[in-house]
């Protein structure tokens, strides 16, 4: 019983990691999606120079890169199945396991 206690612990340990490190690209991304958008509403504004094809470029890698580290980091620590669009679950979806 203790094990599954200090099991359990280490989980939300693992899980608030895993957290924090979506927050940590979701907010930067979510600044780059406004400025897309404030960059279409107004193109001969470019940001810093930049062309819009070059804008649009860095725009597309980011959400190829911010889309696979979601699904790499958004698991539960437990059964590794993918936690979908919950922003703070409580428990996993798939097994169960307490993550807050």
């Amino acid at each position: 019983m203790a094990t599954d206690d200090l099991q359990s612990q280490k989980n939300i340990e693992i899980f608030k990691e895993r957290r924090n490190r979506q927050w940590i690209v979701t907010i930067p991304f979510m600044l780059l999606v406004i400025a897309a958008m404030w960059f279409r509403d107004h193109p001969d504004q470019a940001p810093m120079g930049v062309a819009a094809n070059t804008f649009f470029t860095i725009f597309l890698v980011a959400l190829a890169s911010v889309t696979v580290f979601t699904f790499r980091n958004w698991r539960c620590p437990s059964c590794k199945g993918y936690l979908g669009r919950a922003v703070n679950p409580k428990f996993c979806p798939k097994c169960g396991s307490q993550l807050a």
